[in-house]
């Protein structure tokens, strides 16, 4: 086997494993309750950038249009992964507006008398 067929091999198999790795990750965070905590922008906005340039450098510079469709698939998951996150920590923090609207103590503040303090 030739030294290109071989990294050809090695890069197919490992980007099947990349594209399904993904998928767990977007699973936790849609069940995620607690607003994807553990989950960075930074880390993986950086992730979605350097895969889009991944894909812009395979089709302007290789014409490979495999490297730039896996690329743009690594690049929307990861874009998934952060689309979720913004929802998740939308809810959560939309849930705590309302559970502090309406906790007894706040409802307790509201309802003291100006004259007290």
């Amino acid at each position: 086997m030739q030294t290109s067929s071989l990294v050809f091999a090695l890069f197919a198999g490992f980007s099947g494993l990349r594209i399904f790795s993904y998928l767990p990750q977007i699973y936790r965070v849609a069940c995620d309750a607690n607003g994807a905590s553990a989950i960075s922008y930074a880390t993986w906005s950086s992730w979605v950038g350097a895969n889009l340039a991944t894909a812009l450098y395979a089709l302007a510079n290789l014409g490979d249009l495999l490297l730039a469709g896996v690329s743009l698939v690594y690049a929307a998951c990861c874009a998934t992964v952060i689309a979720l996150t913004i929802a998740k920590r939308h809810g959560l923090a939309r849930r705590m507006a309302a559970q502090q609207r309406h906790s007894p103590a706040a409802r307790q503040l509201i309802e003291m008398p100006a004259s007290i303090g």
